[in-house]
């Protein structure tokens, strides 16, 4: 059985499309990190346990994941890859909205995130969104930490 057979008998049929047009729902990590192997390359430094959504097509062809690993030292990394026949159409932003409200609700504070220095695709993506992120190069690759927003209780204006 192939990893799009499992996710098509599990998958929610109900969740209503996204801007973009991709369905995107929580998934198995297992399939999500397959699935960056396949584009990516460099899953092999995934840890095998955190969260995971994916995105989609009408078709029911899976066309992008994002992925939260998080480890024993309470640190996480996002991983979001979209094929590359289906990017620039909002999948990846939709992606990273998700993982940011997941990191958001588990109380995390930061996201790490590692790519190739000469790809300015992430960091259009980030910007897209108003994240605030540091960046770090080093022997060609880049690492972001992306701030993850709180909403603050201390709101000066009071409630509407």
């Amino acid at each position: 059985m192939t990893v799009h057979e499992r996710l098509r008998e599990r998958r929610n049929s109900n969740v209503p499309p996204t801007l973009s047009g991709a369905r995107i729902e929580p998934i198995r990590f297992s399939a999500a990190r397959t699935f960056l192997q396949r584009l990516d390359g460099n899953a092999w430094n995934i840890p095998t346990t955190g969260a995971a959504w994916g995105a989609f097509e009408h078709s029911e062809a899976l066309i992008g994941v994002g992925v939260i690993a998080t480890s024993r030292s309470s640190k996480a990394r996002a991983f979001v890859v979209v094929a590359p026949e289906r990017r620039r159409l909002g999948v990846g932003g939709e992606l990273l909205q998700i993982l940011v409200a997941h990191a958001e609700a588990m109380g995390l504070r930061t996201l790490a995130c590692a790519h190739w220095a000469d790809d300015p695709a992430p960091r259009q993506l980030v910007r897209s969104l108003a994240l605030t992120a540091a960046r770090r190069v080093r022997d060609k690759t880049t690492v972001m930490v992306l701030i993850v927003p709180h909403p603050s209780t201390d709101d000066p204006r009071g409630e509407l």
